[in-house]
């Protein structure tokens, strides 16, 4: 049921998917909770639960369609856009940048980290020499550059 007091996080979910008419619930609680314990983030919630309407919604336009009945599809269409911008949300949400090493500190924090991994192209990658071939300048010059 929809409380309007936002109490749980379920509340929430119905809320941005305009599941609030406790007459005609578009989803159950267990759905919503269930699908709030897969995902950390309430509008990832609503995203999925959006999905789950739409999916119900086109499933409910088939079956009407076979009964001869006049069919639209603008619902469906509205939760699956109203799911696509909720995704579009979180990812601008979550998409942070990042500039490691931007102090000495931290370069040498994390060289020394033995868990990360490492970059394939270092600041030596061409010195030294190339496999069976001797120095890179002896490769340079044998092939004229």
């Amino acid at each position: 049921m929809y409380d309007s007091t936002l109490a749980t996080d379920a509340d929430k979910v119905r809320l941005i998917i305009g599941d609030t008419d406790n007459d005609h619930l578009l989803l159950s609680d267990e759905v919503i909770d269930w699908l709030l314990t897969r995902n950390s983030d309430i509008d990832l919630a609503a995203a999925d639960a959006c999905e789950m309407v739409a999916a119900s919604l086109a499933r409910d336009f088939k079956q009407m369609a076979l009964d001869g009945e006049s069919v639209t599809d603008e619902a469906y269409d509205r939760y699956m856009s109203l799911a696509k911008e909720l995704r579009r949300k979180v990812g601008r949400r979550c998409a942070m940048p990042f500039a490691g090493g931007v102090s000495r500190a931290d370069k040498t924090s994390r060289e020394q980290d033995t868990d990360r991994v490492q970059p394939s192209f270092t600041r030596s990658l061409h010195n030294g020499s190339v496999e069976g071939a001797g120095s890179l300048t002896a490769v340079l010059d044998s092939e004229g550059i």
